[in-house]
């Protein structure tokens, strides 16, 4: 692949790419070993795409009950719990009042 050889002669730091090829075997290459890596934020970046890509679907909205999709969690909810917000999590706050 010609996108594959550019990368990795320019040396834009890609550490592989993976292409999945519909109705075909997925194509990839790596340029450093397949090993465990710290991502830090990266995963917020695309948790929020997903949940964006799953409003625009129609599949959720942000100011669901997190517990709506989660049904299985209810019975060992602490109390509150109820409360939280898809929001609450892409904006990471709690949603839980306390006094």
């Amino acid at each position: 692949m010609a996108a594959i050889r550019a990368v990795g002669e320019r040396g834009l730091g890609v550490e592989g790419v993976h292409v999945h090829v519909r109705n075909g075997p997925p194509a990839e290459h790596h340029w450093v070993a397949d090993i465990r890596r710290d991502v830090f934020s990266i995963s917020k970046t695309f948790t929020s795409i997903a949940i964006g890509i799953a409003q625009a679907q129609g599949l959720l909205k942000t100011s669901d009950a997190v517990l709506t999709h989660l049904g299985h969690l209810v019975p060992a909810a602490a109390p509150g719990v109820e409360a939280i917000t898809i929001r609450h999590l892409l904006t990471m706050s709690s949603g839980i009042v306390y006094r």
